[in-house]
C-alpha cells in the first residue's frame, strides 16, 4: 500500500492533533500534552518527530520523563 501524499485531498486529517509549532521545537526537545483525555508526549529526535503515551505499563506512572536519547 503505498503513501498517501500529505497534500492529497483524499488523506483522512480528523485524527491529526496540533501540539506546537515545528519551528519552536528544538533538538532533543519533548512536550508532553494531553489529547482526548490522554498524555502524550512528543518528542524531536534526530530530526524526526515521534508521538508516545505517557504511561508506563510496568510501573503504572509516567513512562516519557528523564533523560531522552537515540
Amino acid at each position: 500500500m503505498a503513501a498517501k501524499d500529505a497534500h492529497d485531498d483524499t488523506v483522512d486529517r480528523d485524527d491529526l492533533h496540533h501540539v506546537i509549532s515545528v519551528d519552536s521545537f528544538d533538538e532533543g526537545e519533548r512536550v508532553i500534552v494531553d489529547i482526548e483525555g490522554r498524555e502524550v508526549a512528543v518528542f524531536r529526535s534526530n530530526g524526526d518527530f515521534h508521538a508516545l503515551s505517557n504511561y508506563c505499563t510496568h510501573q503504572g506512572g509516567p513512562a516519557c520523563e528523564g533523560l531522552l536519547s537515540g
